[in-house]
């Protein structure tokens, strides 16, 4: 089958929907399907071509995803759908194609069906006044009845569902391995609680902060940056640049991701679960509803550093720990692995 990946985003950054592109693309790959890109990612273009994935890069503009774009996507469209239509009839004979953000979406979509390619929207992102809120929404609705639209978790599916999306499904993210080299921090009667989060509001980086004051013989490490600020102390560490995530996983005992706001998925729950480390999640995380709560992780009221509290609180409990650990990397590898997403999406992809 021959597959094109498509993105043209505002921002691209190294991050979940980057990697899980590639581990998708990688995951094709070896199943024998012939996949190329087409797009303006940096980080996409300069991966694809470790793999010798063709990559045709097109600079269109910028996405209608703020106010002014979405004001000069009125007049801008025409250009960029014709630079779109000539890319992808230089691509030659594509039989499917995984469009991963909105220009092409709203652009590409018709002239695409029209060619007879099965079209995929994969949503990585949370659902924004960028989407519930743009002018295209409309659009976007009445053609979702020909695409299928595929989201990383089922509380992503259901937003989009509400949107008035048609033809929506829910594929979890697939984790990678962790290295063989990799050896869980030893507990050392301190409890390492760790966080690996995007520094804004929504992912509730301060609900944690604010349950920690609360945790004795705890200290908390933070793995991330953004434009919320967080005071570093004597039990409370910040590291904004970390070259491997593993270097973070191996100096905790637990991980937490106190998103207050929905979070499609929560990639680093997955992660950390399949290395054996107990995590807490809120409700609002994707992950959460696979996941049974006090079995293979601890699952808590968004927003609630009470609740938050408790939960790490529990986990100073070494059986609590153990136990939780052992079950949530069965869980991880019975139901994240990347060789099940990649086969969801081939069932997809063949209907």
């Amino acid at each position: 089958m021959n597959i094109l990946f498509t993105r043209f985003p505002y921002l691209s950054a190294n991050g979940g929907a980057e990697n899980q592109t590639e581990n998708l693309i990688k995951g094709l790959m070896e199943h024998g399907h012939q996949v190329s890109f087409l797009g303006s990612c940096p980080v996409l273009l300069k991966r694809n071509t470790k793999y010798e994935i063709r990559n045709t890069k097109l600079d269109i503009g910028n996405p209608p995803v703020t106010k002014w774009d979405a004001i000069s996507f009125v007049w801008r469209k025409f250009s960029m759908q014709k630079k779109l239509q000539k890319a992808l009839d230089a691509m030659g004979d594509i039989d499917a194609i995984c469009m991963l953000s909105l220009t092409e979406k709203i652009l590409l979509t018709p002239f695409a069906l029209k060619k007879g390619i099965k079209v995929l929207w994969i949503e990585h992102d949370k659902v924004s006044d960028w989407l519930a809120k743009n002018p295209s929404l409309p659009s976007l609705q009445k053609m979702s009845g020909d695409v299928t639209t595929v989201c990383v978790s089922n509380l992503s599916a259901d937003i989009f569902r509400s949107l008035g999306y048609q033809n929506v499904i829910g594929i979890p993210n697939g984790v990678e391995l962790p290295p063989e080299r990799f050896v869980n921090h030893e507990f050392d009667e301190t409890l390492r609680v760790g966080c690996i989060a995007r520094l804004s509001k929504e992912k509730g980086v301060d609900v944690l902060v604010e349950a920690m004051r609360t945790v004795d013989d705890a200290t908390l490490l933070i793995n991330g940056k953004g434009e919320e600020y967080v005071q570093s102390s004597a039990t409370v560490s910040i590291k904004s640049e970390v070259p491997d995530v593993n270097d973070v996983y191996k100096e905790i005992d637990v991980l937490v991701l106190p998103s207050r706001k929905e979070d499609p998925f929560g990639l680093v729950v997955a992660e950390a679960m399949l290395r054996g480390i107990p995590t807490i999640c809120t409700k609002l995380c994707g992950i959460a509803e696979y996941l049974t709560d006090g079995i293979d992780a601890i699952v808590v009221p968004a927003d609630d550093s009470a609740a938050l509290a408790q939960a790490i609180n529990r986990m100073q409990n070494s059986e609590v720990r153990s136990k939780i650990a052992a079950a949530g990397k069965h869980t991880a590898q019975e139901k994240f692995p990347l060789e099940k997403m990649v086969e969801n999406y081939e069932k997809v992809l063949n209907v």
